[in-house]
């Protein structure tokens, strides 16, 4: 299980905040805060189709692949990014 990743994501997203080239700062923070959102969307999924909480999961599982996509594309940016600055 995936419970404590979320906080992670959001202390590396607070961290990123250091780093000196802004295009990578963004890119970083936007990525990892969209994970951290990822995730939490992902455990509420997995709450309501065990049956501890109610909620509409196929809904929830799509808002949640929005922001995995999110997360994505921003990495592939960064990645880009470096590519070029090499």
């Amino acid at each position: 299980m995936r419970f404590g990743k979320s906080l992670d994501m959001i202390m590396g997203a607070w961290k990123s905040q250091n780093v000196p080239d802004i295009l990578i700062r963004l890119t970083l923070t936007i990525a990892k805060l969209n994970q951290a959102m990822y995730l939490l969307l992902d455990h509420y999924v997995w709450l309501v189709k065990v049956g501890l909480l109610k909620g509409d999961s196929k809904k929830l599982a799509k808002t949640a692949a929005k922001f995995w996509l999110v997360t994505i594309t921003a990495s592939l940016i960064r990645n880009l990014y470096d590519i070029l600055t090499i």
